[in-house]
This record gives C-alpha cells, sequence and structure tokens, in this order.
C-alpha cells in the first residue's frame, strides 16, 4: 500500500529499524507530499514487513527542465 500522512510512522520504524543512519524529517514530509515519488509498504498477513521509496528524476542531472524524456527510477531505500 501506498505511504499517506496517516501511515508514515510505520515507514520511520522500518528504517531505524533497517538502516544505521536517521532520516530528516523533510524526508518523511517529501514522501507524503510529492507525486514524483514512488513509495509502497510491503505486507505479509495483513502486517507491514518492509518498504520501498523512490523518486523520478532526470537521467542527466544536468538537465533542469521538467518536461525532459530521459528518466530513471532511484530507489532511495528498500528495506
Amino acid at each position: 500500500g501506498g505511504i499517506t500522512a496517516d501511515n508514515v510512522g510505520q515507514l520511520r520504524l522500518i528504517n531505524s529499524t533497517c538502516f544505521p543512519i536517521t532520516y530528516a524529517d523533510g524526508f518523511y514530509n517529501e514522501i507524503v507530499k510529492s507525486n514524483e515519488y514512488l513509495s509502497k509498504f510491503a505486507y505479509h498477513n495483513g502486517f507491514v514487513i518492509g518498504s520501498i521509496c523512490c523518486r523520478i528524476q532526470p537521467l542527466d542531472e544536468t538537465i533542469t527542465d521538467k518536461d525532459y524524456k530521459d528518466k530513471c527510477v532511484y530507489i532511495m531505500t528498500l528495506g
């Protein structure tokens, strides 16, 4: 399922359990509000067991035009 303001706490818990770093509040705020992020939970028997947080970005990061053609998916976290 998708990550929303109502369940972003579960993402914080997964990330703090899986990764040796702490992500800033801005990371979570952007995931919740931005439509460019592709972020989902993984479930097993109705329980959240993991997550993936991605974003779409230009293939060439020097391109600043939003109408770029070449895009890639950047996996920010997978836990």
